[in-house]
């Protein structure tokens, strides 16, 4: 959450939001009108991380235990990376990874 505080105020919106449910945490990005919301999910039971972005589509991460970064179940692309590269294309600013 840390890493896209300073977008908040580059966007006339740019709303965060955490919440918790059945599988575990959640962060949400809203944006504004048709630009979507990005939605990370940590599923607890499974260890993974869902990655909604409306630039993308839905994406599953495991976490490395050797680099601690988040990588995708399909081809282990960095979580951080694609979700700065979606970002960027439609809002203003740049996360602090």
């Amino acid at each position: 959450e840390a890493a896209i505080e300073p977008m908040k105020s580059c966007n006339d919106v740019f709303d965060v939001t955490r919440s918790t449910n059945d599988e575990g945490d959640q962060l949400s990005i809203r944006l504004k009108g048709s630009d979507g919301t990005f939605t990370l999910q940590i599923d607890g039971r499974n260890c993974t991380m869902n990655l909604s972005s409306p630039v993308s589509g839905v994406y599953t991460y495991v976490l490395c235990s050797r680099t601690n970064a988040w990588l995708g179940m399909d081809d282990a692309h960095i979580m951080e990376g694609m979700l700065t590269r979606d970002l960027i294309r439609i809002c203003n600013g740049v996360p602090k990874f």
